[in-house]
């Protein structure tokens, strides 16, 4: 038998499962506390979430560690020390990820409050103010007023000017300045 064999050999003895060649190992009989004397009334203590008949209590894991790290043998405290590091690595993962969710939920709330806010810039650039129905027809007309007057102060003054078209802004600089740019 191969080293692995073995040890799946041992592993199924020690389980009670049968091995090759129909030989099966049974497991040693579990030692029990002498019965109380039938005087005495037998107490059942079971705790609800405890552990199952034949089976140890639990213990911590840190207690379980120092046990193991305190041990003679070079092999518990070897594979205590790589349980410890299996834990510090664990611990160090399920920090990451309980920071991981909150950043999730930090992004969901911004994609929240961006979206209201895309939201509501859709609506302000979308609508007109109130009071302001058709104003663009009147500040047309009165574009078109200034440069009607502009005109008529330049040909009173004696500046050239089109008759059709835009008409220059240092010419309406000017004739603001001469008028007050009133109509």
């Amino acid at each position: 038998m191969t080293v692995t064999t073995e040890r799946a050999a041992l592993v199924a003895a020690a389980k009670g499962r049968p091995l090759t060649g129909g030989v099966r190992v049974l497991a040693p009989a579990a030692v029990s506390a002498p019965r109380p004397a039938p005087s005495q009334p037998e107490k059942v203590t079971q705790p609800e979430n405890g552990p199952a008949a034949g089976q140890p209590e639990s213990t911590s894991i840190e207690a379980v560690l120092a046990a193991a790290e305190a041990s003679l043998q070079q092999k518990l405290r070897t594979k205590a020390a790589r349980v410890r590091e299996q834990i510090i690595e664990l611990d160090g993962l399920v920090k990451a990820e309980a920071e991981a969710r909150q950043v999730e939920a930090r992004v969901l709330k911004l994609r929240d409050e961006l979206s209201a806010a895309e939201a509501q810039l859709k609506t302000l650039r979308h609508s007109t103010p109130r009071g302001t129905a058709g104003s663009s027809t009147a500040s047309s007309t009165t574009s078109r007023d200034v440069a009607r007057a502009v005109r008529a102060w330049a040909k009173t003054n004696n500046i050239e000017v089109s008759a059709y078209g835009r008409v220059p802004n240092d010419l309406v600089q000017q004739w603001q300045d001469a008028t007050g740019g009133i109509l």
